[in-house]
């Protein structure tokens, strides 16, 4: 024992090997002095070296399989999901298209009113509409028509309705039109027929049943001839992967003009400029002589101007008949669209009618977004314009294809889409082969 002890002075460190630590045996610190046990000799440094080397052998090679039991554990262990997640590519507007109807003359008064009656004399107000879905309404984001007449409480006498032509289109009816027509049209010769109040009336009246409109008998009132409005559109996204749509709304100026009674002052079209600098002009047109197959000079060139002024087309209406279609620089102009539910049916001419079918493709702006998000914000049926200025959008345009869509209506048939006789009719009329060969953009099949 002191024999030990001696050694442990001489070497000042004493290593018990049956008690020794791990760290104790990894330490690559170099003593400061021989080692010595316990229970061996002195042990010397090349046999130092490979008992620190096996040690750590031992414990590299027990890591190693932990490590493999631990990943084989996963492999079969239920509920754990080892896929890599990469992640994905963020959604882009790749489309934004829209779909709107435009039809010509709706008066559900006089004859129309007494069609609708049944053998008890009892008013049906669907009547009027029941065959409309002809149409395939669904597929339109908007339907706009041309409303010729006051709709108000008071009852006006039939007589005074085929004599002074004083129309009132009775109330009952709206709930079933706003099932079809999302904005009509006041630009003509007989929505003020009944005094500036009564048509005060009507709007108040359309906007209780959800329509909206636009446009004013009086040319000159330069601040109702146009009317922006959120119509809706298709958003496509992508990523370059998958694809998917969603619902949203685009801002577009609505602008029409009366010029039944008269010609066009200075700045009566002007007044649309400044909304086509900015987006999209859907304009409308009021004007010619009635019950003609074709325009006149007249017609012909104040719907010139409305597209120089810089309309993307014209829709025109008020001679009863349907007349040429024309391609002016590149845009689409309709003279008249003819009666659409209307109580002149005792020819071809009168009974029929053309609607037009226009897919819409909006430029895809740097702003596209902003656009759409003023549309969101829009007043369903209100006007925004002012929303689209504060927002500070650059300009956006669009591309269209068309399609005529002919109508036919009679005493004892409610307005539907015509066979393929009426079809080729009004395609005749329009010059339709010709013209839609000369426009912008193909037109779609019918």
């Amino acid at each position: 024992m002191a024999d030990k002890q001696k050694d442990i002075k001489q070497t000042g460190r004493l290593i018990d090997v049956d008690h020794i630590s791990l760290e104790e045996m990894i330490d690559v610190r170099q003593p400061t002095a021989p080692v010595q046990t316990l229970a061996a000799p002195l042990v010397s440094k090349p046999r130092h070296h490979f008992l620190r080397a096996t040690i750590l052998a031992v414990i590299s090679v027990g890591l190693a399989l932990s490590y493999t039991l631990y990943n084989q554990h996963l492999a079969v262990s239920p509920g754990v999901d080892q896929t890599v997640t990469q992640p994905q590519p963020l959604d882009e507007i790749v489309k934004v298209e829209g779909r709107y109807l435009f039809s010509g003359t709706l008066v559900w008064d006089r004859n129309v009113e007494e069609w609708s009656k049944d053998a008890n004399g009892n008013i049906d107000p669907a009547q009027p509409f029941s065959l409309l879905d002809s149409y395939n309404p669904d597929q339109y984001g908007a339907w706009i028509a041309d409303l010729e007449c006051p709709t108000i409480e008071a009852d006006i006498p039939f007589e005074a309705g085929m004599q002074l032509l004083q129309f009132n289109c009775r109330q009952e009816y709206l709930p079933y039109a706003a099932k079809y027509f999302d904005y009509f049209d006041f630009a003509n010769n007989h929505s003020d027929n009944l005094g500036r109040d009564k048509l005060i009336e009507t709007k108040a009246a359309l906007e209780e049943n959800g329509i909206g409109y636009f446009g004013d008998p009086d040319p000159s009132l330069t601040d109702e001839t146009c009317k922006v409005v959120a119509l809706p559109v298709t958003v496509t996204m992508s990523n370059g992967i998958t694809s998917h749509e969603e619902d949203g709304r685009m801002p577009i100026a609505l602008c029409a003009w009366h010029y039944f009674y008269r010609l066009p002052r200075a700045g009566e079209i002007e007044q649309m400029q400044k909304y086509a600098e900015i987006m999209p002009v859907f304009a409308f047109l009021h004007m010619g002589t009635e019950y003609q197959t074709h325009s006149n000079a007249y017609q012909q060139n104040v719907a010139h101007k409305i597209i120089d002024a810089g309309a993307d087309f014209v829709i025109a209406n008020n001679p009863h008949w349907v007349q040429e279609s024309e391609s002016y620089k590149g845009k689409l102009i309709v003279y008249s669209t003819g009666n659409f539910i209307f109580d002149q049916a005792w020819s071809q001419e009168v009974s029929s009618s053309v609607s037009i079918d226009a897919l819409t493709e909006f430029t895809l702006a740097p702003d596209v977004e902003n656009w759409l998000e003023v549309g969101k914000n829009c007043p369903d049926k209100a006007d925004c314009y002012q929303q689209v200025l504060e927002a500070g959008l650059s300009k956006m345009s669009a591309s269209y294809s068309y399609t005529p869509i002919a109508g036919y209506i009679s005493k004892t048939t409610p307005q539907a889409r015509a066979d393929a006789a009426g079809q080729a009719f009004i395609e005749k009329r329009l010059n339709w082969a010709e013209v839609s060969s000369l426009l912008e953009n193909n037109p779609l099949e019918p």
